[in-house]
């Protein structure tokens, strides 16, 4: 799967002209940026190193792969091996797939049918159960 953040070379741009027979000008600084390559837009902060900027997209990639959890409650789903990394390298609730492990997340505290059917769908394969 590609990466959704990538570090992309800034160019340098100069802007300028003569004003009383003197040069003027200024330019952007050379240097990193990252690319979101799912709004198809480079983000605004700048870096003067690659290895800064990969470090940035790094993180971001990381971040982009956990689900929307409070570290307390990560950290208790992990203990109770109720979510685990999957082979796409995205943290999941065991049973479910992406998408619906994000759902799941967005109906936790809404006990609608959708909810109570993923509730069914990713207790009944944590708990390795047939049916609820």
């Amino acid at each position: 799967m590609e990466p959704r953040y990538k570090v992309k070379r800034r160019i340098s741009i100069e802007i300028g002209g003569a004003k009383h027979g003197l040069r003027t000008s200024t330019s952007s600084p050379p240097g990193f940026a990252i690319y979101d390559s799912r709004t198809k837009q480079t983000l605004p902060d700048h870096y003067s190193s690659q290895a800064d900027a990969e470090r940035e997209c790094d993180r971001l990639n990381e971040a982009e792969r956990m689900l929307n959890l409070e570290p307390s409650t990560r950290k208790i789903l992990t203990i109770q091996k109720a979510i685990y990394t999957n082979s796409a390298g995205e943290e999941v609730f065991v049973g479910l797939s992406r998408p619906e492990s994000e759902r799941y997340i967005e109906l936790w505290s809404e006990a609608t049918d959708e909810f109570i059917e993923l509730d069914r769908k990713h207790k009944g394969a944590h708990y390795k159960l047939d049916d609820l």
